[in-house]
């Protein structure tokens, strides 16, 4: 019997790993690739801080820091080189630009699919407007201990902002 709380793929219930085993994976096969590249659609604002979180929880985010050359966000890519487009989810880019269809969300299928687009922009385009997109996986480390600082502080501040003092973006910068 399938419950709500198995996971399933192709509609079969499947075993899922713990996350310290996967992390553990993940680890293990970035180094073995040099100069790896973490790419993930809108990753600056969520991929790239939940997985920086998450690895300085159990403490390996040096590990996964010292393993990762750099970081591209492909959504400000994909608008750029894609002008004007109703979505820029990458089911619907992967469709349109490369007229293929896959299973979204499906991780394996989500890289090939990602790693397919950002070759098609290379190759079309050149890899400036990557590089314009990429940045140091320190910095996605160094924004998400300043968003943890800020949110520490953000409480002591906001009296000042209540009272009409400093306006919130001030807070913010100084938090």
């Amino acid at each position: 019997m399938v419950t709500d709380r198995e996971m399933m793929v192709d509609g079969r219930p499947v075993t899922p790993s713990s996350w310290k085993s996967a992390s553990i994976n993940f680890l293990n096969w970035l180094k073995k690739h040099e100069n790896a590249f973490l790419v993930a659609n809108n990753e600056r604002r969520f991929d790239f801080p939940v997985i920086i979180s998450a690895y300085t929880n159990v403490h390996q985010c040096d590990c996964l820091l010292e393993h990762t050359q750099g970081m591209l966000d492909s959504l400000p890519l994909f608008r750029k080189v894609f002008p004007k487009r109703s979505s820029y989810k990458q089911e619907d880019i992967v469709h349109d630009i490369l007229g293929i269809e896959y299973k979204a969300h499906n991780e394996e299928e989500d890289v090939k699919s990602s790693a397919s687009l950002v070759s098609k922009v290379v190759n079309d385009h050149g890899d400036k407007s990557v590089q314009e997109n990429s940045f140091p996986a320190k910095a996605a480390h160094l924004s998400f201990l300043s968003g943890k600082e800020r949110a520490k502080n953000m409480p002591s501040l906001s009296r000042l902002v209540a009272f009409g003092v400093m306006k919130s973006a001030t807070a913010e910068n100084i938090a």
